[in-house]
This record gives C-alpha cells, structure tokens and sequence, in this order.
C-alpha cells in the first residue's frame, strides 16, 4: 500500500493540537508522583515502623501490575466504589462532573511515585554517611540536615533516572485514550479511524512523540552537566 504524504502531513497540525494535553498529562504526574514519592522514599530511608512495611508492598504492587490496568482500576473501579459508598449514605453521586482526566492524572501520578520512592531511597542511601554525622556535628536539625545537604546531594544523583521517568511518562501517556482522554494518541486513534489510513497517522505520531522525546532528552542532558559541575566542585 501506497503512502499518502499528503495526508500524512495534513495529520501533523490535528495531532499536535493535543500535544499541550500530552504534555499536561506527563508533568502533572510527574510533579504528583515526585512528591509523593518523595514522602514515600523518606519514609522507607527512615525506616519508620509499620508504614515501611505498607510502602513496601504498595511499591510492590505499583511496579508489579501493569500500567494499563492502575489506568482501568482508577477509571472504572474508583468511581464504582465511590458511588456506592455515596448511595448508600444518601448522597448523591460525587463523580458524575469528573473528567476522564482526573483519573488518567490519578493513574500516572500513582505509578511514578513507586518509581520515584525508590530512585530517591537508593540516592539518599548512597551518600556518605559521615556527611549526615557532620550536619549533626555542626548543630544543624534533622531537617536542616535534609533539605540543605542531603535531598540536593539526592536530587542530583536521580536526575538521570528521573528524566528518564519524565520521558516514560510522556511514551506512557498514549493509554489515557483508552479512557477517553483526547491527547495526542487519541486524536491519531480518532483521525486514523475516520480516514481509514492507521499506517500514515501511525508513522507521523510516532515520529511526533520521538521528536518530542528527543528534544527533552536534549534539554536535560544540560542540565545533567551543570550538576556534575557542582558534584566536582564539592
């Protein structure tokens, strides 16, 4: 089957109308999921007592099941859940204006605090100790210790694995249409139905989302290298 270019490049401006969406999707539950994570990750470098071992497992569980069913439970169970709690008090229904939206953000901000908990334990955990020692040494609080010296000394460790996160959220955030979010995969699902061309919009949305990523990776490989010039100058 012959290429049609010219439709090809008629898709271009229809999908990109979604980008800012896409992108909406990507940064919402990465700034989400980094806090979170973030909380989760102290609390497992801390080694507080019961919650450990329930952060434990939900990290377990987060990066064992497939995104596309966290997607699926937050869409379809949440809400039938939610309904049935607020019906059988009286209430009325406490979904019906939420948007699939507000779960697909839901869905991604939960399965990158998994990730993010981790990469930030494993980065606390690979500072020197003795650094800890010295901020006590010196009178600073606990939390002094933290935020001054020791989560961006962290940051800086699991900046590579972050942005890594960040453009696997974006590549991840092509499911949100199977819930009815109109990013940018799901203008391409919608235009390449109506025209009967999968192949051409397929190629063209493909290279969108690879020029996308690539430009991202572009960008924080900046950034990467005025962070190694601060970890040699300390």
């Amino acid at each position: 089957m012959n290429l049609n270019i010219q439709f090809m490049i008629d898709t271009i401006p229809i999908v990109l109308k979604a980008l800012p969406l896409t992108v909406f999707i990507s940064v919402a539950s990465m700034i989400i999921g980094g806090l979170l994570g973030l909380i989760i990750g102290l609390i497992r470098y801390y080694r507080i007592p019961v919650l450990n071992q329930i952060f434990k497992i939900y990290i377990s569980l987060i990066r064992g099941f497939p995104l596309v069913i966290q997607l699926y439970i937050a869409y379809f169970c949440i809400p039938y859940y939610v309904n049935m709690y607020s019906m059988s008090v009286g209430g009325e229904s406490l979904i019906k204006n939420i948007p699939p939206l507000f779960y697909a953000v839901l869905a991604f901000s939960i399965n990158t605090s998994a990730y993010v908990s981790e990469t930030f334990r494993s980065s606390l955990e690979a500072i020197d100790q003795g650094q800890h020692e010295a901020c006590k040494s010196v009178g600073m609080t606990e939390f002094q210790a933290m935020t001054r010296i020791m989560i961006p000394q962290a940051m800086a460790t699991a900046t590579p694995n972050l942005v890594n996160l960040f453009v696997g959220n974006i590549k991840g955030s092509t499911l949100a249409y199977m819930i009815s979010v109109h990013e940018m995969m799901g203008v391409a699902v919608a235009e390449a139905n109506k025209a009967y061309r999968y192949i051409e919009v397929y190629i063209i949305t493909a290279v969108i989302y690879w020029a996308l990523c690539f430009v991202l990776e572009q960008a924080f490989k900046k950034l990467e290298i005025r962070q190694n010039r601060y970890k040699v100058r300390t």
